[in-house]
């Protein structure tokens, strides 16, 4: 595990995002349209925080899951292992493009950038 998760899981956001847009999901289905997305143990673990944190809520928020989201799935030590690997990042043997392409993967870590 290290940042190819996190990628992971900003593709995955990217992805529901988009969707968002290019199908006009309202607000009251980003919720329930984005966890149809989800697979393995990420359904199994949305399954066991709706009944834990969300039971009788007639409407979760597209931000309230991803709120829970991200806390499940970037976990704190992986954004440090990122911005680490971001502050030791040399080019070295890389191509500049090969470079390039490290630093803008790995400068999202650092919002304040």
């Amino acid at each position: 595990m290290g940042t190819e998760s996190l990628d992971e899981v900003d593709n995955w956001v990217d992805t529901v995002e988009t969707s968002f847009e290019m199908l006009d999901v309202p607000e009251e289905k980003k919720a329930i349209f984005d966890t149809y997305l989800l697979c393995e143990y990420a359904k199994d673990w949305w399954k066991g925080k709706k009944i834990l944190k969300f039971a009788g809520a007639t409407m979760i928020s597209w931000e309230e899951f991803h709120q829970e989201f991200e806390i499940e799935f970037r976990p704190r030590h992986l954004i440090e292992e990122a911005q680490e690997k971001f502050r030791d990042l040399v080019q070295g043997t890389k191509t500049v493009m090969e470079y390039a392409n490290k630093f803008v993967r790995l400068e999202k870590y650092f919002p304040t950038l």
